[in-house]
């Protein structure tokens, strides 16, 4: 009888729910409040909930947003899109009611003394590291790689391992409340695809790449050119084929008032490139189609030929032109990032509106891209499928949930035939770079003994093709301002590694200068030369560094150093690194026309790590929060609507 009663309530649940029922790990408990609305009520879609809560979240790096009462609006049948953000604070519940209503939500979940906040992004970790993370702390840079990882990471071609840790390592991340995270892998292909299969599993949103490494690196692991090149376009082969989403609803009615009004604002129904972007612009003809992606493969394996007579002359691929003798590609990128009409200045947390007028606007790059030309008709996936006309309801698709990314271990593991391959590799198939910059001044010093021809560190990743406004770049303490100029020219990222930066001794970098240039930077854990995998522990080295930086130096005109605040530490840590990694149009805070990345947090939860008092309200919860707050607070996990924790 029991088992024909829970047989009916199961039955009911899937056909009165847009998503499935929750796992029995993760039943619903008893601070979560469910109220239905009526479902006669005109406009009522099945996948709209709005979520009543507290919520704290950056409108720009200098100001963050708390409602004390609010209602998040999402969208369940279109992967957590963000309808509305409303706030409800002295409002009766029929009031609420009505409200959500208006907004179409057929329900209402209130989430009790909880505050909702964006989901934490870390732009730099080593998943095969987490395996000795907390280990090794005593040894600098190049010591702790001989000593500790190379002999960890090679463990990875035992693909048992390989689970345990990778399993592991991307729950704790979860646990933790890191909802997007950019990860290196090994140099093994088999092991590489294997963290693409478990980050989906597990329901993360990341950036996943396969370490490339040809030189300078122990007999027992290293890889030879043409197999390390072989295996990078077989990787992102691979992760682009496992990556692919459901198909978005397109069946719901009206858009709320407000969601309109912001689509109005930005474009997105008149050309979606010059709204909130898209993750990456469609591909030329010749790679657009999965059937075609050997030929782009064969062009990277014919890179590593010609690539080591090219020398400096590798720097005309900034203009787009692949080298002599290389047909060239009309390649430009638009990212899926807050960087155009919605967009937020890192130096001044204004909006920047820009209008891209064509495939090659605002690229970073010299590429001749033409206003008018006209993408290939066909849509291979969610990879080049951003750019033609806009779905009934003028919102841009969710990006991938995991995104493969060209992962050059750092320039001296990689001979120049490598970087040339991966160079190509990148601009062929308008693909991310990850790779290590500047980290400690013998690493400088080692680049410029390996490549006397290339002006700096940076300048290797430039001449290569490597660097573009899909690269971004972990550490970068010792860039000189040559070289920041230069990054920032080419719209590159900066993964901002505190924790790692202090650990192996590598230096301090110093943010505020990077900010007030407009560069875009995120945080990373970089685990394991950092020891905790939290993104809050990030967050408070942030903040100690740049305390440390205030005591010696001062700013470009001389004045007092101005130390990094909470406002802006939290941007870095939510819509900051949602930029650097391209994806600032579709996550890192809840704007609407974006996807429900969130975290549920209980600043109260028993036996947790802070106390909170009379008199205390949610400015407080917050800030307590960021600076003694650990998983034990975080109760809920969501990546695009979706719990995953």
């Amino acid at each position: 009888m029991r088992g024909e009663k829970a047989e009916l309530i199961r039955r009911h649940m899937k056909e009165s729910r847009v998503d499935p029922p929750p796992a029995p790990c993760m039943t619903d408990p008893e601070w979560r409040k469910v109220r239905s609305l009526p479902g006669n009520a005109p406009d009522v879609e099945a996948g709209v909930v709005a979520y009543r809560c507290a919520i704290v979240h950056s409108k720009t790096i200098t100001e963050l947003e708390y409602l004390p009462d609010g209602l998040l609006v999402v969208d369940h049948s279109r992967e957590g899109l963000i309808l509305d953000l409303l706030d409800v604070e002295h409002k009766s519940l029929e009031e609420v009611d009505e409200i959500a209503l208006h907004a179409h939500a057929h329900e209402v979940v209130q989430f009790e003394g909880r505050i909702i906040l964006p989901g934490l992004i870390d732009t730099h970790a080593h998943a095969p590291q987490y395996a000795f993370t907390g280990t090794g702390m005593h040894l600098p840079l190049l010591e702790w790689l001989e000593s500790y990882t190379f002999p960890c990471e090679a463990r990875f071609a035992d693909l048992d391992f390989a689970r345990d840790v990778y399993s592991k390592s991307i729950r704790r991340h979860l646990m933790n409340g890191t909802t997007t995270c950019s990860y290196f892998a090994t140099l093994h292909l088999e092991a590489s695809k294997l963290l693409v299969d478990i980050v989906r599993e597990q329901g993360q949103r990341a950036y996943v790449g396969k370490v490339s490494m040809d030189r300078n690196s122990p007999e027992f692991y290293v890889e030879s050119t043409e197999q390390g090149i072989k295996d990078a376009a077989e990787f992102v082969r691979y992760t682009k084929r496992t990556s692919i989403g459901p198909p978005i609803n397109t069946g719901a009615s009206s858009v709320p008032p407000r969601l309109k009004r912001v689509m109005s604002e930005t474009r997105i129904v008149r050309d979606r490139r010059e709204s909130l972007g898209s993750f990456t612009d469609l591909e030329s003809p010749e790679t657009s189609d999965p059937e075609n992606e050997d030929a782009a493969m064969a062009a990277a394996l014919a890179a590593a030929g010609e690539s080591g007579t090219n020398g400096k002359a590798g720097g005309a691929r900034d203009s787009g032109v692949m080298g002599k003798g290389r047909r060239s590609m009309s390649l430009c990128h638009s990212s899926y990032s807050s960087s155009s009409a919605a967009s937020v200045s890192p130096s001044t947390g204004e909006g920047t509106p820009q209008v891209v007028a064509g495939r090659g606007a605002g690229n970073g790059n010299k590429s001749s891209c033409s206003a008018t030309s006209v993408p290939s008709p066909r849509v291979q996936d969610r990879f080049d499928a951003f750019g033609d006309a806009p779905s009934p309801k003028g919102t841009l698709p969710p990006p991938p949930l995991v995104t493969p990314v060209i992962t050059p271990r750092f320039v001296p593991s990689c001979t120049p035939e490598m970087l040339q391959a991966l160079g190509d590799l990148s601009r062929a198939q308008n693909l991310p770079v990850q790779s290590h910059l500047s980290e400690s001044q013998g690493e400088v010093a080692w680049v410029q003994d390996l490549h006397p021809e290339c002006e700096n560190y940076t300048d290797v990743y430039r001449t290569y093709g490597l660097l573009h406004e899909r690269a971004y770049f972990a550490h970068c303490c010792h860039c000189s301002n040559g070289e920041q100029d230069v990054l920032k020219d080419h719209k590159a990222g900066v993964s901002h590694c505190p924790s790692s930066n202090f650990m192996l001794g590598s230096g301090v970098l110093n943010v505020r200068k990077l900010l007030q240039r407009g560069m875009k930077v995120g945080l990373g854990t970089d685990v394991a030369g950092g020891y905790s995998a939290s993104i809050l522990d990030a967050a408070r080295q942030a903040i100690i560094a740049s305390r440390c930086i205030s005591f010696t130096e001062k700013d470009e005109q001389d004045q007092p150093y101005e130390a990094l605040t909470i406002d802006e530490v939290f941007f870095l840590a939510t819509q900051g690194g949602a930029d650097v990694l391209g994806l600032g149009g579709a996550v890192g805070n809840f704007s609407p026309g974006k996807y429900m990345d969130a975290v549920i947090v209980d600043p109260k939860t028993e036996d947790g790590p802070l106390d909170m008092f009379d008199g205390e309200h949610l400015h407080a919860a917050f800030e307590k929060f960021l600076f003694l707050g650990d998983d034990r607070n975080i109760e809920q996990v969501y990546v695009g609507g979706k719990r995953v924790l």
